[in-house]
């Protein structure tokens, strides 16, 4: 088989308000792989950035058990060791010689200068390692006790400023399952156990890549002020997030819970979008999949705490959308006989503001799902 370029690592993207990243301040990131190559190389997204960022000192290595492994690698971009990212940009580096297999991981390191972006859910609130990130030079996780954490009763995500995507050069065939979902996937209660049993089951066969955003709404932009964790509607930014990893051919939409909750509040000053609003993105997804070979599952909408304005409207629209959901997609996967005791979550399952999953629910969540009817294998 030819030689081609698949992704075997996708990261959060989000859009960012400009976090400042102190010259010298090194982000590392974890990546693990589920496929054979010979060559890797690595994308950085500015293009939710208002100023040119700067990277440098980019290195990679693997990991074993839990380690950095000898023999750091330095990601160059057209010879350099240091890439200059102008504002609504994307750079790649140079091909890296380096083999890689089934049940490696690799480990980033990078230093930062000038503006940075954090580019991942609500991450950027809770970066208070000197270190970059929650995981210290060993890359082992650090304790998080910001402020934002304890208030949302949740743990935040690490976060790689810039990082966007790693790609792997590969002869093998290869199946590439992009997410398209809000802060349900991207904060990876179902998605990490979700993509372990994945990569347990058909080693070397698939990657799981998830370009998931805090609060992402499916038809809905958020309000100016809060775009840095919420950003614009899906059907915007399918195109940057999904279409343009290499080798995707499966899409999970995993979306909806905001349009149906967040709208007409604060975050999304929006009226609540009406059933053809909703079935005319949904259809959008669809058929741009479609034209480019790719299947679809669907989730239905994940349950949540509906707020008190029009909350019987909002559960009549959540009700209907699911409906649309089933009718639109090429594959649906019920959300409600998994999650929900009656109407309400199981006991341990949600968070406490009645939406995301903890650890416990993520992980029953992830271990219903059918592999083959997620993964296409």
């Amino acid at each position: 088989m030819q030689e081609r370029w698949i992704t075997a690592f996708a990261q959060s993207l989000m859009p960012s308000l400009g976090i400042l990243m102190p010259i010298g301040r090194t982000a590392r990131l974890a990546m693990p792989l589920n496929v054979s190559g010979k060559a890797v190389r690595l994308r950085f997204s500015n293009i939710p950035g208002r100023k040119a960022s700067v990277i440098q000192g980019a290195t990679l290595c693997f990991m074993k058990d839990g380690k950095l492994a000898p023999g750091q690698m330095p990601v160059t971009f057209a010879g350099q060791d240091r890439a200059v990212i102008p504002p609504g940009e994307l750079v790649q580096s140079d091909a890296i010689p380096l083999p890689v297999l089934p049940g490696l991981t690799l480990a980033l390191s990078m230093i930062g200068t000038k503006q940075m972006h954090t580019m991942n859910s609500l991450g950027w609130l809770g970066t208070k390692s000197p270190k970059g990130d929650f995981r210290n030079s060993n890359f082992e996780s650090l304790p998080q006790s910001p402020l934002l954490s304890k208030i949302l009763g949740m743990p935040l995500d690490p976060t790689v400023p810039l990082f966007r995507a790693l790609d792997v050069l590969t002869s093998e065939p290869h199946i590439g399952i992009s997410v398209l979902g809000d802060s349900l996937s991207q904060q990876g209660r179902w998605l990490i156990p979700f993509m372990d049993r994945a990569y347990k089951a058909y080693p070397g066969q698939a990657s799981l890549l998830s370009a998931g955003i805090s609060g992402n709404s499916l038809t809905l932009d958020t309000e100016p002020a809060f775009k840095g964790i919420f950003g614009d509607a899906a059907i915007k930014r399918i195109e940057s997030d999904c279409f343009s990893d290499h080798g995707v051919n499966r899409l999970l939409f995993a979306l909806g819970a905001n349009d149906v909750f967040q709208a007409d509040t604060i975050l999304y000053r929006h009226p609540l979008p009406t059933p053809e609003m909703f079935l005319s993105a949904c259809e959008y997804i669809q058929a741009e999949s479609h034209a480019r070979g790719i299947t679809t599952v669907a989730f239905t909408i994940f349950p949540a705490r509906p707020p008190k304005k029009n909350k019987k409207l909002r559960i009549e629209l959540r009700q209907a959308f699911n409906d649309i959901i089933r009718k639109t997609f090429d594959l649906t996967i019920e959300c409600d006989p998994i999650l929900l005791d009656g109407t309400s979550y199981k006991d341990g399952y949600s968070s406490p503001d009645g939406t995301h999953l903890t650890e416990l629910g993520g992980k029953a969540f992830a271990d219903a799902l059918d592999l083959k009817k997620v993964t296409g294998i």
